[in-house]
């Protein structure tokens, strides 16, 4: 028995500290903006360091059902359906999020496409000054031509550029 607590013991000790962790400001966040019982939109947002200046990233999905299982396989809306952007925000270390930079919308370019992919390293050093940085990513999807876009914004989390 006391050989089974010593080995159980650290392989629980283990499982609570990955559990228990936070999320680390660089790993990509995904949220579900848009569910209904046809179709969903999943955003990701991420920010890193990239090269010191640091770097975005905005992936959007469109999701159907397959068979049973709701919003689980590529749902291809048409070509320039689903819809991309995001905000590159640095904390003025008092009380609010400022704009650095910003993309306008993109669209995708295929009918076969079931995703949008856009990132950008902002170079060696911050754009807006030594400070934290956070991506605020968006996506939308529109199920039919001459439809209403679905979806919504995830935020990255943050993180600090600088030296």
């Amino acid at each position: 028995m006391r050989r089974f607590l010593l080995i159980a013991n650290p392989v629980a000790l283990v499982l609570i500290l990955v559990w228990a962790s936070p999320a680390a400001a660089n790993s990509p966040v995904t949220r579900r903006t848009y569910d209904s019982s046809n179709y969903c939109t999943d955003v990701t947002s991420q920010v890193d360091r990239g090269s010191g200046g640091g770097y975005s990233w905005n992936g959007d999905q469109s999701l159907t059902n397959y068979f049973f299982w709701h919003c689980q396989t590529g749902h291809k809306p048409g070509a320039g359906n689903i819809e991309g952007y995001y905000e590159w925000y640095r904390w003025d270390g008092v009380s609010q999020w400022l704009l650095c930079a910003a993309t306008s919308g993109y669209f995708n370019q295929s009918n076969d496409d079931t995703s949008l992919i856009a990132s950008y390293n902002y170079g060696t050093q911050p754009w807006c000054s030594p400070g934290d940085y956070g991506t605020l990513a968006g996506g939308w999807v529109r199920s039919v031509p001459g439809g209403n876009y679905n979806g919504g914004f995830t935020w990255s989390g943050y993180m600090y550029l600088g030296p």
